[in-house]
C-alpha cells in the first residue's frame, strides 16, 4: 500500500490553481437510501470528535497521557460511526464519495493523536497506525476533487467537514506536514531509510500546497532533512536544512513562547551539526547562543517545562556541547553537557520512550569525560548509564544493539582502568549479546564484530589462552566480510585483523602470521587518503610489526622499514601529538638498536620536541601523570645516548626537555601563551582555537573505534576520508602558517613554543660554582657539569657506580629509616598507588592502625610496620655505609674531575640535579666518617639540589632582574607559622620552642615578622603572610599528593593550604620558605623524572630557595637546626650591608644554602658520628639558588 499511496502523492499537482479554489468532490448519486442514516451518525461523530480534540488540548495542557488515551477511543466511536459494519476503513482502496470524504477529518485526528501518543509511550503500533491514518487522509483528500463543499452541505446539512477544518489549502497542506511528521517519527524508532526520504517528499509539497508562507513547514522541512543528512551524509541536505531553518526563524514572528523556543532550538541543532562538518567557530558560537535562548524561552513557560519540546531542547544542548568538547576538549563544556542530559531525565516521565536515548547520551558524555580526563568516576558512571539504557529500552528497538555496544566499550574503559579481568569478561558477553540481537542486514554489524576482536584480544592479555587470540581472529575476519573497500571503516578492520595476527605471531612465531599482518596494514595504509590523521595508526602498526619481525627473526629489511615508517608516523602533523610521541619514542629505540646515530638523534630531537606538548597543562592532571610516568626511563636512556655518542649538550637538551615536566608547565609552558594574549590576544586565541581543533581531529581518528563504538553521530562517519583528510591538511597548515607569524613578526616570540637549547641553559647559570647533572641508565651512569662561561658541558663518567647499586642503596636507606619509624607513605600521603619502600611495605591500610597512638617524637608521619615475614635487606645501621658508598663510587670521581680541594671558608658552590633512583639518595651527606680521619663532600663543597637545570635558570634570571631594577621588595621580613596541634594529626610540641629561638634572634634586628601560633594558624591568613613577607618559616604538618602534587600542602588550623593556592598567590617578593615539616623534598618513585615534592612546588611558585627534609625530623633537634640557620642568615646580611647597623631590618635567603651547611654541621659536631646523628642531621637539604 505504501507504494501505492507514494504513486499517488507524487501525482499531486500542488502548484495549480485548482487547489486555490474550494475542495472539489464529485458528486454522483447521493441522495440513496442511506442518507438519512449516514446524516444522524455523522452528526453523532462530529460530536465524538469535537469532545476529542478537547481531550487533547487537555492533554497538551498537563501532560496527562491518560487524557490522550481517551481522546483515542472517541475518535475511534467516531471512525466506527462512518464505517459499514466489518469493513477496514484502511483496507480498501479510496472511493469517491460523501461518506469516504467524512472520513478524512476523522483519519487526520487519530493519525496525529497516536503519533503524539507514540512519542510518549514509543508504541511502534501506534506510529504504524499514525502514519497509516495519515496517509489514507492524505489519499482521499488528492481523489476528492470533483465534488464541491456546496454539494456535500446541501446533501449533508451538519457542517460536520466544516467544523473539522476541511478547507483546500490548509486541510492539504496540514495533513501532509503531519503525515511527514509521522513518517520521521517512524523513522526515528525503526531506521527507515525509505521513510526519511518519502517524509522528505511529503513535506515539499505541504510547503508547496502552504504557498511558502508557513514557518512551521519550512522548519519541519528542515528537520526531516536534518535526519535524512544524519543518515547518509550528503552535503546538500545539510545546506537546504540550514535554509530551511532560517527562513522558519525569519517568517516566524509574533510567536507562542514555546514554538519560538522549539524554532530556536532546531535552528541552534542544524548549526552545531555544521560545525562538526565544516568546524567553522562562528557556527558553533551561534548554535550555542540559539540553543541556550530557546532553553530560556523554554523554561519561562510554565506549561511547557513537562513537555517533550523542553527534552529536546535540554537534549539538543546537551548534544552541541559535546561536540564541541570533542572539538575543542574544554572539560567545561562536557560537564555541562552532562548536567542538561541529566536534567532530561529528571523531567523525562518513567514511561517515556525516549529514556533509554536519554541514559545512553549521559553515558556517552561521561565516557568522552574518561577518555579526555582519565578519571575512573567518570568512566563508572559511564557504565552505570549504559546499563540503565540497555534495560529501559524496548525489545526489538533498533538502537539496543548499538546501546549493548556502548555497555561493552565502557566496560572494556573499565578494564583498563582497573584490571579487574570480570570487567572484559562481561565487555566480552555482552559484545556477543549486541551482535545476536542486531537484526539481519544490520548497518553497523561489521563494527560490532570488529570490537569483540579488540575484547577478546585484551581478554588474552589477562588469561593467556591462545583460544581467545583465535576467537579475535575469527571476530575480525567476520567484520572484514561484513565490511567492503569502499567503507570508512573497512581500513580499520584491516589494521584490527592485522594485529590479532602479530599477536599470534608472538605466540607461535609462524612467519605466515607477521607476512600477513604486514600485507593487511599495507593495504589498510593505501586505503586512507593522504594528510588523514588516522594514516599515523596504520604506519605505527606497520612499523611494529616489522620491528617484531626483526625481533624474532633479524633483518636488516625489516630493521629499515620499522624506521622509516615509525619516522613518518611521528612526523604527521595531523597525527596526535601522545601517539606520535610514542612513535618517535619506537624510531628512536629501533634506530639506537641498529645503531644508527643520524636516525637516533632525529627521532630523540622529535621525541623531546613532543614531549612538552603531550604534557601540556590544557590535559587534565591525572592523565598527564600517565603520559608522564612512562617517560622516565626514555628520557635517561636519550641522554646515555647522547653521553654515549659524544653529544653532551644533545643530552642536556634531552634530559632537560624531557624532566620536571609538571613544575616546567606550571612555571613556564603555560606563559608563551598567556604572554601573547597580552601582546596580541587575537592571533593568541586564534591559534589556541585552531591547535584544539587539530588535536581534537587527531584524537577522533585515533580512537575511531570509540567514537565509532559510542555513536558520536552517525553523521560524522558518513563523512569520506578524503573529506576528513583535506580538513586535517587544512588545520595542521593553518597552525604551522600561525606558528610562523609570530615567530617572525611579533618581537620577543621567535622561540615560541620552541624547546629551548643548550645556549639558553648555559646562559643564566650562576656565576660561580659547577651545576651537576648525574644521569642514570641501567648500561651506564655519567655525569654532565656545567659551569658559566663554558659552551660545553664537561662529561664525567661514573664507571664505579651503577644503577643496580643505586637501587641497592636506596632500599638500605630505607630499610634503616622504616626501622626508625622515620619514613613513611604518610598518614597523609594522598596518593595511594606509591609504595616507597617496595615490597618491604604493605599496603597503606595495614601499615597504620587508626586507634595506634602517635607518640609527637616526628613531625607529620605515623608509624610505619615491615611486612611480616619479610626481613630487611640490610641492618639498620646501613645509612653510614649508604653515605661511603655515595662518597667512594658516586661523589668523589666528579670531585676528582673538577679539580676541586677542601677549604675551611669561601667553599664553592654544587648544585646536584640528581636522575632515578638516586633523586631519593642524600648525595650532600656523601663521605666516609670516621673521626679525625673523616673524608667528606662537605669539605669540598655547600650543596644544594634543583630538580632541573632550567628551574635554577630562572631562579637565577629573577635575582639579576631584581639586582638591575634596585628592588629592594626582599627585605619585606619573615611569616612564620607553627601549628603543634591540627586538628586530626598528631602533636609536634617543639614547633614553639623552634618559633621562640627564631623571633628572640630577629626581634632584637628591627626585621618586620609575623608569627602565627595555633588557632592563629588558619589558611586564610597563612595565605596572606605569604602575600606579604619574603621569607617564610613552617613548622607544621604537611602532605605531598603525588597524582596531583598541586594538591600538596601544610596543615593548618582550618584545613590544608594547598600549593595551588600559593600559586595563585602569585608571590612577587617569595624569596626564602624554611620547611620545617617531614619529607617535604621526597619524591614519587613512579615519577623519579618529576621531582613532584613540596620543596620542588615551593620553587616553582617562586621562591628563590627551599629548606626542606628528605625524612622526618625529630623535634629535639628542629629547634637547633633552625636557631643556627637563622643565626648564620642574619650575620651573613649584616656582614653584606657593610656591618651591623647596615643590615638591620633586613633578612635574606641569599645565603641559606651556607646557612644550612653550618647548621647542619654545627648538629653533626655536637651529636657526633653516631646513627642518631646521622638521621638527625643529614635529611635536611636545600632547594634552588
Amino acid at each position: 500500500m505504501l507504494d501505492q499511496s507514494r504513486v499517488l502523492a507524487k501525482s499531486i499537482d500542488v502548484d495549480s490553481e485548482e487547489l486555490t479554489g474550494t475542495l472539489s468532490f464529485v458528486v454522483s448519486s447521493v441522495l440513496t437510501r442511506n442518507t438519512l442514516y449516514l446524516r444522524g451518525n455523522m452528526s453523532a461523530a462530529a460530536t465524538l470528535s469535537n469532545q476529542a480534540k478537547d481531550l487533547q488540548h487537555e492533554f497538551q495542557r498537563t501532560g496527562d497521557i491518560v487524557l490522550q488515551d481517551e481522546a483515542i477511543v472517541l475518535l475511534n466511536r467516531a471512525l466506527g460511526l462512518l464505517t459499514r459494519k466489518g469493513i477496514d476503513p484502511l483496507s480498501s482502496e479510496p472511493d469517491v464519495s460523501p461518506e469516504t470524504a467524512a472520513l478524512i477529518p476523522v483519519f487526520k485526528g487519530l493519525g496525529e493523536a497516536l503519533g503524539s501518543r507514540f512519542v510518549r509511550r514509543g508504541d511502534v503500533e501506534d506510529i504504524d497506525l499514525s502514519v497509516r491514518y495519515l496517509e489514507r487522509a492524505t489519499q482521499l483528500i488528492t481523489c476528492s476533487e470533483s465534488l464541491t463543499l456546496d454539494s456535500v452541505r446541501n446533501t449533508y446539512p451538519n457542517p460536520f467537514l466544516l467544523t473539522m477544518g476541511l478547507n483546500s489549502k490548509g486541510m492539504l497542506s496540514t495533513t501532509l506536514n503531519n503525515f511527514a511528521v509521522a513518517l520521521t517519527r517512524r523513522y526515528g524508532r525503526t531506521g527507515d531509510v525509505g521513510d526519511i526520504d518519502y517524509a522528505v517528499t511529503i513535506q515539499r509539497m505541504a510547503l508547496e500546497a502552504d504557498g511558502h508562507g508557513n514557518w512551521s513547514r519550512w522548519n519541519s522541512l528542515g528537520t526531516a532533512l536534518i535526519h535524512r543528512y544524519e543518515q547518509l551524509g550528503r552535503q546538500e541536505d545539510l545546506d537546504e536544512s540550514l535554509a530551511c531553518q532560517r527562513t522558519a526563524f525569519r517568517l516566524g514572528t509574533n510567536l507562542e513562547k514555546h514554538d519560538e523556543a522549539r524554532l530556536l532550538s532546531d535552528l541552534g541543532t542544524v548549526l552545531m551539526r555544521c560545525y562538526t562538518r565544516m568546524g567553522k567557530v562562528e557556527d558553533s558560537e551561534e548554535a550555542m547562543q540559539h540553543l541556550r535562548a530557546s532553553l530560556a524561552l523554554a523554561e519561562d513557560c510554565g506549561e511547557y517545562l513537562d513537555s517533550q519540546d523542553l527534552i529536546m531542547t535540554l537534549n539538543n544542548l546537551g548534544a552541541c556541547l559535546m561536540r564541541r568538547f570533542l572539538r575543542l576538549g574544554n572539560l567545561v563544556d562536557i560537564n555541562e553537557a552532562i548536567s542538561a542530559y541529566q536534567q532530561t531525565l529528571k523531567i523525562a516521565p518513567e514511561d517515556h520512550p525516549t529514556r533509554h536515548t536519554l541514559h545512553n547520551n549521559i553515558g556517552l558524555a561521561f565516557f568522552n569525560r574518561h577518555l579526555h580526563s582519565g578519571d575512573s568516576q567518570s568512566i563508572q558512571e559511564a557504565a552505570n548509564a549504559y546499563e540503565m539504557a540497555v534495560t529501559v529500552t524496548p525489545p526489538g528497538h533498533p538502537t539496543l544493539p548499538l546501546t549493548l555496544n556502548n555497555l561493552a566499550s565502557a566496560l572494556h574503559a573499565l578494564f583498563d582502568d582497573t584490571g579487574d579481568a570480570s570487567h572484559i569478561e562481561m565487555a566480552v558477553e555482552t559484545q556477543e549479546r549486541a551482535i545476536r540481537v542486531a537484526p539481519g542486514g544490520y548497518g553497523q554489524i561489521a563494527m560490532l564484530q570488529d570490537n569483540l576482536g579488540m575484547w577478546y584480544r585484551s581478554l588474552y592479555d589477562v588469561s593467556k589462552d591462545p583460544t581467545h587470540i583465535e576467537q579475535a581472529i575469527v571476530a575480525h575476519q567476520a567484520a572484514l566480510d561484513s565490511s567492503s573497500p569502499e567503507l570508512h571503516e573497512y581500513p580499520v578492520i584491516l589494521s584490527s585483523l592485522a594485529r590479532a595476527l602479530r599477536l599470534r605471531f608472538m605466540v607461535t612465531l609462524e612467519q605466515s602470521d607477521i607476512r600477513e599482518a604486514i600485507r593487511l596494514t599495507h593495504k589498510s595504509l593505501e586505503l586512507v587518503p593522504e594528510g588523514h590523521s588516522s594514516r599515523g595508526s596504520h604506519l605505527a602498526s606497520l612499523a611494529n610489526s616489522h620491528q617484531i619481525a626483526n625481533e624474532v627473526h633479524p633483518n636488516v629489511a625489516d630493521a629499515e622499514a620499522s624506521i622509516t615508517y615509525y619516522s613518518e608516523a611521528a612526523q604527521l602533523r595531523v597525527y596526535s601529538p601522545l601517539a606520535r610521541l610514542n612513535a618517535a619514542k619506537q624510531w628512536a629505540a629501533v634506530a639506537m638498536s641498529q645503531h644508527d646515530k643520524d636516525e637516533a638523534t632525529a627521532a630523540l630531537d622529535m621525541s623531546v620536541e613532543l614531549v612538552g606538548t603531550v604534557a601540556g597543562m590544557e590535559q587534565p592532571v591525572r592523565r598527564r601523570y600517565e603520559h608522564l610516568a612512562g617517560l622516565s626511563d626514555f628520557i635517561l636512556n636519550a641522554g646515555a645516548f647522547g653521553i654515549f655518542t659524544e653529544q653532551p649538550s644533545k643530552a642536556i637538551e634531552w634530559l632537560e626537555h624531557g624532566r620536571g615536566l609538571v613544575w616546567t608547565q606550571v612555571n613556564t609552558l603555560r606563559t608563551p601563551l598567556d604572554e601573547l594574549r597580552e601582546v596580541n590576544p587575537v592571533i593568541a586565541e586564534n591559534f589556541q582555537v585552531v591547535s584544539r581543533r587539530l588535536e581534537s581531529a587527531a584524537q577522533e581518528s585515533l580512537a575511531i573505534s570509540n567514537r565509532w563504538n559510542l555513536a558520536q553521530g552517525a553523521i560524522d562517519e558518513k563523512i569520506t576520508l578524503h573529506g576528513q583528510a583535506a580538513l586535517h591538511v587544512r588545520l595542521a597548515k593553518e597552525r604551522e602558517d600561525m606558528l610562523h607569524t609570530i615567530r617572525t613578526t611579533i618581537p620577543g616570540f621567535e622561540s615560541f613554543l620552541r624547546p629551548p637549547s643548550i645556549t639558553s641553559y648555559m646562559e643564566y647559570l650562576p656565576e660561580d660554582g659547577f651545576v651537576v647533572l648525574i644521569n642514570m641508565h641501567p648500561l651506564r651512569c655519567d655525569a654532565l657539569a656545567l659551569v658559566r662561561g663554558r659552551e660545553e658541558p664537561i662529561s664525567i663518567p661514573l664507571t664505579k657506580f651503577s644503577w643496580i647499586q643505586a637501587l641497592k642503596l636506596r632500599e638500605i636507606l630505607q630499610d634503616t629509616l622504616v626501622s626508625k619509624d622515620l619514613i613513611s607513605r604518610g598518614a597523609h600521603a594522598k596518593s595511594a598507588d606509591v609504595v616507597e619502600q617496595g615490597d618491604v611495605i604493605e599496603e597503606a591500610e595495614d601499615q597504620v592502625s587508626d586507634t595506634e597512638p602517635d607518640d609527637g617524637a616526628s613531625r607529620g608521619v605515623r608509624p610505619l610496620h615491615k611486612k611480616r615475614g619479610v626481613a630487611a635487606s640490610k641492618p639498620p645501621e646501613g645509612i653510614k655505609e649508604v653515605l661511603q658508598y655515595l662518597w667512594e663510587d658516586l661523589v668523589q670521581p666528579i670531585i676528582e674531575a673538577l679539580a676541586l680541594s677542601t677549604s675551611s671558608d669561601g667553599k664553592t658552590r654544587i648544585w646536584w640535579c640528581p636522575t632515578g633512583p638516586i633523586t631519593f639518595l642524600p648525595i650532600h651527606a656523601a663521605g666516609v666518617y670516621r673521626g679525625v680521619d673523616t673524608v667528606c663532600l662537605t669539605d669540598y663543597a655547600v650543596s644544594s639540589y634543583i630538580p632541573t637545570i632550567a628551574t635554577l635558570n630562572e631562579r637565577v634570571k629573577d635575582r639579576e632582574q631584581s639586582l638591575a631594577s634596585s628592588n629592594d621588595q626582599l627585605s619585606s621580613g619573615l611569616f612564620m607559622v607553627s601549628q603543634p596541634d591540627a586538628p586530626g594529626l598528631g602533636s609536634i610540641l617543639g614547633t614553639t620552642d623552634e618559633l621562640d629561638r627564631i623571633e628572640q634572634r630577629i626581634s632584637t634586628l628591627g626585621i618586620s615578622f609575623l608569627r602565627l601560633d595555633d588557632e592563629e594558624a588558619t589558611v586564610d591568613a597563612g595565605l596572606q603572610g605569604m602575600e606579604k613577607y619574603s621569607c617564610i618559616h613552617l613548622a607544621c604538618h604537611a602532605s605531598q599528593d603525588s597524582e596531583d602534587p598541586l594538591r600538596s600542602g601544610f596543615f593548618f588550623l582550618d584545613g590544608e593550604l594547598q600549593l595551588s593556592e600559593i600559586f595563585r598567590a602569585n608571590l612577587k617578593s617569595a624569596d626564602l620558605a624554611f620547611l620545617s615539616a617531614c619529607q617535604t623534598s621526597t619524591g614519587c618513585e613512579k615519577l623519579t623524572e618529576e621531582a613532584v615534592h613540596l620543596a620542588a612546588g615551593m620553587l616553582s611558585a617562586g621562591y628563590t630557595g627551599v629548606v626542606a627534609t628528605m625524612w622526618s625530623i625529630h623535634d629535639e633537634y628542629a629547634p637547633d637546626i633552625a636557631d643556627d640557620f637563622y643565626r648564620y642568615i642574619l650575620d651573613s646580611s649584616r656582614a653584606g650591608d657593610g656591618g651591623d647597623e647596615a643590615g638591620k631590618g633586613r633578612i635574606s635567603g641569599e645565603n641559606a644554602a651556607f646557612a644550612l651547611h653550618h647548621a647542619a654541621d654545627e648538629l653533626r659536631k655536637r651529636l657526633g658520628e653516631t646513627e642518631a646523628s646521622f638521621l638527625a642531621w643529614v635529611p635536611y637539604v636545600h632547594f634552588g639558588l
